[in-house]
């Protein structure tokens, strides 16, 4: 397995922690560390699919620092020029995130949050310019699947 896999698939395990809402900082801690893991396999080229840089971006996209946004949106269109079809909604959610952290509205509809551990979950507020297919061409669902989602996890509470 690749070190970029292995990286990748504690990343997504983490998130999949029941606790990991209620102990940020040391998930926090353990995102750091894969972020260095990361930079140091782009400084030595082992970044070669499209499927490589995807997963490097999702290491970043967990951010929530602008910087590390801004380097996710870059290292995501390398996936997309390698035409890896999951880039595309990666393309989305790390947009929609950058527009989020600017307290700008998100293009996508891909964004939700709480204000702590007891408020609901909300959808971030979104650009009501951008339509349904436009987000399809992103792999982006609907604002109305979204709805459903934001529901669903307020009443699994």
């Amino acid at each position: 397995m690749k070190e970029i896999d292995k990286i990748f698939k504690a990343d997504q395990e983490d998130r999949k922690n029941s606790e990991f809402f209620k102990k940020r900082k040391f998930f926090a801690n353990r995102d750091a560390k894969r972020k260095t893991q990361v930079k140091e396999l782009i400084k030595k080229d082992q970044l070669i699919t499209g499927k490589d840089w995807y997963q490097a971006t999702m290491i970043f996209h967990h951010s929530d620092n602008i910087k590390d946004l801004n380097l996710a949106l870059s290292l995501v269109k390398k996936s997309f020029d390698k035409k890896y079809e999951k880039a595309k909604w990666l393309f989305a959610a790390v947009t929609d995130r950058i527009l989020m952290k600017e307290n700008k509205p998100q293009k996508f509809g891909t964004q939700f949050f709480r204000k702590n551990n007891n408020s609901p979950w909300v959808l971030y507020k979104i650009n009501p310019k951008i339509t349904n297919k436009e987000r399809k061409e992103y792999n982006a669902p609907t604002i109305r699947q979204m709805e459903k989602l934001v529901k669903k996890l307020n009443q699994q509470k």
